[in-house]
């Protein structure tokens, strides 16, 4: 685990039960949705300078203050 580490976000309009990509290419990251698994949109790019192995995990916020969000992950692979 890391301290002080950047983080970012970016909205969305996605199709409910959307396909979720991130792909990493040395430091660029970029983010990807779909409605089927099979047409994939790009919605961000990123750099962030990291180690070539890294931990990852998924995170769900409602960004409202003191009010929690709920999201089920399946068919997650690395």
């Amino acid at each position: 685990w890391a301290t002080n580490q950047s983080s970012g976000t970016t909205d969305v309009t996605a199709p409910s039960s959307p396909w979720v990509k991130l792909v990493r290419q040395s430091n660029n990251f970029t983010g990807y949705i779909s409605s089927d698994g099979k047409t994939w949109t790009k919605v961000y790019t990123t750099t962030v300078v990291m180690n070539s192995s890294v931990e990852i995990g998924w995170a769900v916020t409602s960004h409202v203050a003191g009010t929690l969000d709920t999201a089920k992950f399946d068919n997650v692979s690395v």
